[in-house]
């Protein structure tokens, strides 16, 4: 009877849970759509799920006792603002077309241009007499290889109207790491020739849906601004009056329903995690065998500094990873240009610099380095999450040492496998993470106790996983760091085993 109780107490506060923060997802979304209308920016987004996340986790407290009792707290603090940091970001690009001024109208004019930012032309009459170009080059780096692009913008003004263009872009890449300058030039001309063979093809009057370019939106604006310049159709001076629409000869339709599906999924993966952990956690009050090197806690926080400087192998490996960071900004870094050439000679890892000129030492370097602000936050928190949890079973040193044999195996893996440029410290977490879970199996399967952090860790592993399928992730370098991980632990478990049937022996 009391069980019975216990897992309809737990259900309820699964359902109070999940309803309070998706009312705060709710919330956030619309704090990101009002903040972004007033200043779109990195604030915009953070802000909002700062202080609607802080007050979700205060009403929610209660519902979270049994995370409190297994250390999981800020783990859930995390996965929750990042749950409402996803949403917000996606539904708002659909909110923002859907609530936007639209117009269907015969004759595109000043009035209207700037009125409007969606817009059905019956007639829209260009002007290919005044065009302008400019291209500009990124590099792009895939879970295989990396590219540089030359992405092409052609603007063409619309007849009769000063401060008024349509825009139509381009796209030519190249291996970064083995083109020569010929095939460089050569990318660059195919870029020049299919803006050309677009100019031509492009109607003097046709029925178009058009779309205005935010000016918040620094980078696409800045070089459509470029392309009106640089090719001297208008004066700079009037720049602030510029009016871009992005043109289509079929009506995209509303992206409001793919944002609420992809939010859909967010929302349900958060879902099934926390519905696991309430469903499978114990509910009720244990004592905790607290190990001589965690860190003590008073009042129920933990003694932050004293974390950091009694685990200073981990703590180093984070601030190698911060200094870095810092350094690769100071060098000019940008992830949006030509930043792989600052990450290769800083020393991120490439199959040429270690084949050609045996430069080994980037299969640990690489680890420190990282392709954007996101990317570091992501692995550190990901590092002190699992760091954490793992100071039960591994000491920092051995944590530290973990780290370091999977990034080599991560980066070994990455050269057999792949080619490219390849950063990031995912290697070695992927690597702590999977010695950890293997070490909390057999210590479940051994002795049927629950390691507190199996879901916890399993639920990360699982979002980053399905995340390596994203473009710009590594899955050779997720896939391998797991694979060491769980290697190292076979080794761990096999050692302390021998160690246990020869002190029994001993006795």
């Amino acid at each position: 009877m009391k069980r019975v109780r216990d897992n309809k107490k737990r259900r309820m506060q699964w359902m109070h849970f999940t309803i309070v923060w998706l009312i705060g997802s709710i919330l956030t979304t619309l704090g990101v759509f009002v903040a972004n209308k007033q200043s779109d920016g990195f604030f915009s987004l953070i802000i909002p799920v700062i202080v609607v996340g802080t007050i979700c986790w205060k009403v929610t407290r209660k519902d979270l006792q049994f995370v409190y009792e297994e250390r999981s707290r800020d783990f859930f603090s995390y996965m929750s603002c990042m749950m409402l940091l996803a949403v917000a970001m996606s539904m708002n690009t659909g909110l923002r077309y859907s609530t936007g001024e639209r117009a269907k109208v015969d004759r595109l004019t000043a009035h209207n241009a700037k009125q409007y930012d969606y817009l059905e032309v019956m007639d829209l009459e260009l002007d290919t007499s005044k065009t302008g170009t400019y291209v500009y080059q990124r590099v792009q780096r895939d879970r295989y290889s990396t590219n540089l692009e030359f992405e092409g913008i052609l603007v063409i003004q619309v007849k009769g109207l000063n401060d008024v263009y349509v825009t139509r872009e381009a796209i030519s890449s190249c291996s970064y790491d083995y083109a020569s300058n010929e095939e460089i030039e050569e990318t660059y001309q195919e870029v020049i020739e299919k803006l050309q063979k677009i100019k031509e093809k492009t109607p003097l009057h046709s029925h178009c849906y058009l779309s205005k370019f935010d000016k918040n939106e620094s980078t696409g604006y800045q070089n459509t601004t470029k392309a009106v310049i640089e090719s001297g159709i208008n004066d700079p001076g009037e720049e602030d009056n510029f009016v871009f629409f992005g043109i289509s000869t079929y009506d995209d339709g509303n992206p409001l329903w793919k944002n609420i599906k992809i939010s859909g999924i967010v929302l349900a993966i958060w879902m099934m995690i926390t519905g696991a952990a309430f469903r499978f956690t114990k509910g009720k009050k244990h004592r905790r065998i607290r190990t001589k090197d965690e860190p003590s806690t008073k009042g129920g926080k933990t003694d932050t500094l004293n974390l950091l400087v009694r685990f200073w192998p981990v703590t180093a490996i984070l601030l190698a990873c911060i200094i870095m960071f810092v350094v690769e900004l100071a060098m000019g870094y940008d992830e949006t240009s030509l930043g792989g050439e600052i990450l290769y000679k800083l020393g991120a890892l490439n199959s040429y610099a270690i084949y050609e000129d045996q430069q080994w030492w980037r299969l640990f370097t690489y680890a420190f380095l990282h392709g954007s602000f996101h990317h570091l936050f992501g692995n550190i928190l990901s590092l002190l999450i699992f760091s954490f949890f793992m100071m039960p079973e591994i000491k920092p040193m051995g944590q530290a040492a973990v780290f370091l044999a999977s990034s080599l195996f991560s980066g070994l893996a990455f050269l057999a496998f792949s080619q490219g440029i390849v950063v990031g410290a995912s290697g070695g977490i992927f690597g702590m993470a999977g010695t950890y879970i293997t070490l909390s199996l057999y210590t479940w399967i051994k002795t049927g106790q629950r390691q507190e952090g199996l879901v916890v860790i399993g639920a990360i592993c699982i979002i980053n996983l399905l995340l390596s399928f994203a473009r710009t992730t590594s899955m050779t370098g997720h896939i391998s760091g797991l694979a060491c991980g769980f290697m190292i632990a076979i080794g761990i478990i096999i050692y302390r085993e021998l160690k246990a049937n020869g002190n029994a022996t001993a006795v």
